[in-house]
């Protein structure tokens, strides 16, 4: 807060004033730090943020003022990436993906993470097609039975901390056929 602070028309030594915060962020996001830096906190929702200091005159205490600090968050960039999931699902006994529809999503450029809390996405299936189960962790259950063929994955990730920040992808699901073997009859 001190870089553009003068005294006498000078730059402000900050040893010279007594620094305070007057009216603190309301939504507890932004802290006065002693040395006149600002903390944003973690994952905070995209907006703008405030927090009022003043400045005092350690030489003439009354000899104060204060300014109004502006922080502006933007909305993180979400990305949901399609990708052809593995193995490929033996359709005759079903069975389940190892790696997760969300295996190349990103949230701030960080690999995203299913959850609940701040920084984590919401996984939610939006087109899934009949025998297959979109799981919570993001692999995708094939039912036995199930034709072979290449099945597509509509799905949405949204942020936790701004819910309309989301991004949708279509990812890829293989079943295959099951093993047939023509024994010889006697």
């Amino acid at each position: 807060v001190f870089d553009n602070d003068t005294k006498n028309g000078q730059p402000l030594n900050p040893s010279d004033v007594t620094l305070t915060t007057t009216t603190p962020d309301p939504k507890g996001v932004l802290t006065l730090n002693p040395d006149g830096t600002i903390t944003l906190g973690a994952n905070p929702p995209a907006g703008t943020y405030e927090l009022t200091y003043t400045i005092c005159e350690k030489l003439n205490p009354g000899n104060c003022s204060s300014n109004t600090v502006r922080v502006t968050v933007d909305m993180p960039v979400i990305d949901a990436v399609a990708e052809t999931l593995t193995p490929s699902i033996n359709g005759s006994t079903g069975g389940t993906t190892t790696n997760s529809v969300i295996a190349g999503d990103t949230l701030n450029g960080v690999q995203a993470v299913i959850g609940t809390s701040a920084g984590q996405v919401k996984l939610t299936g939006i087109n899934i097609p009949a025998g297959l189960t979109l799981n919570a962790d993001g692999t995708v259950t094939v039912a036995p039975n199930t034709p072979s063929g290449i099945y597509d994955i509509e799905y949405s990730i949204c942020e936790i901390t701004n819910p309309a920040n989301c991004d949708t992808a279509i990812s890829k699901v293989a079943v295959n056929n099951g093993t047939l073997v023509a024994n010889a009859d006697v």
